[in-house]
């Protein structure tokens, strides 16, 4: 998967945001949870490889 530039980093981004918000308020999940899944997501959808995200969600 080639990585993701422009404008459609944008659009994953506020999807993400809506997803985070609509997990969190509307089905009452752990925040905790939700915020790990959709940056874990994110990075994956933006072209992160699989090693990369671990290793930066590591470091913070």
């Amino acid at each position: 998967m080639a990585p993701s530039f422009g404008y459609w980093l944008l659009v994953y981004a506020a999807v993400a945001i809506i997803a985070l918000i609509v997990l969190i308020a509307r089905y009452r999940l752990n925040p905790f949870i939700v915020i790990t899944l959709i940056s874990i997501g994110l990075a994956l959808v933006a072209g992160m490889p699989p090693s990369g995200v671990v290793g930066a969600y590591e470091a913070g």
